[in-house]
């Protein structure tokens, strides 16, 4: 029988948090965890400094494994052109709610 995600990391239920950074916490992942499932704490938006403490909060509240999400790509650099089609098709969104764009100082 080929082992699965949950059965080597000892899981009780096949669920899988979400990390999703700005809506998770060290007590949501510790709870999912805790009870049978695999938290996650989204890392995308945290320094190395916040992802120790965050982890360390997960290891206080609970003894069961739990992820650490991180995204590994290059930061996109569109050039001028690609930055102003990307404004045209999102325009009628910002008229709509009548917002405007909140572009970088090199745009």
């Amino acid at each position: 029988m080929p082992s699965t995600l949950p059965s080597t990391l000892g899981l009780s239920l096949p669920i899988i948090q979400g990390p999703m950074t700005g809506s998770d916490s060290p007590a949501l992942a510790a709870a999912v965890s805790a009870g049978g499932g695999l938290g996650s704490l989204g890392c995308g938006m945290r320094s190395p400094q916040a992802m120790r403490e965050a982890a360390a909060a997960v290891r206080a509240q609970t003894d069961w494994p739990f992820a650490m999400n991180l995204f590994v790509q290059a930061t996109p650099e569109p050039d001028a052109a690609c930055v102003q089609r990307a404004l045209q098709r999102l325009a009628p969104l910002y008229a709509r709610f009548g917002a405007e764009p909140a572009l970088p100082a090199q745009w």
